[in-house]
């Protein structure tokens, strides 16, 4: 076991060590004022814009659901 776990983290100390450069895609890598680049920081402004609109819709839902919970079926108790 000792070996296997030896051999396992040489090997991908290995691979790590030669990678010469990182991969990643040509906007990454590319000029920040590209139209690929805007287009693509407009999406992922749009996505967060939507799930924000959803995460509001289901904190609603949830207050109103808790809100209609804690009301009597009969109105409002009085105590005194």
């Amino acid at each position: 076991m000792k070996t296997f776990f030896l051999r396992s983290s040489l090997t991908c100390l290995i691979i790590h060590l030669s990678q010469l450069q990182a991969f990643s895609c040509p906007v990454c890598l590319g000029d920040p004022d590209a139209p690929m680049t805007k287009g693509i920081s407009v999406g992922i402004l749009l996505m967060l814009g939507i799930l924000g609109s959803v995460f509001t819709g289901f904190a609603g839902f949830v207050f109103f659901i808790a809100r209609r919970a804690g009301a009597s079926p009969d109105g409002p108790v009085d105590n005194s």
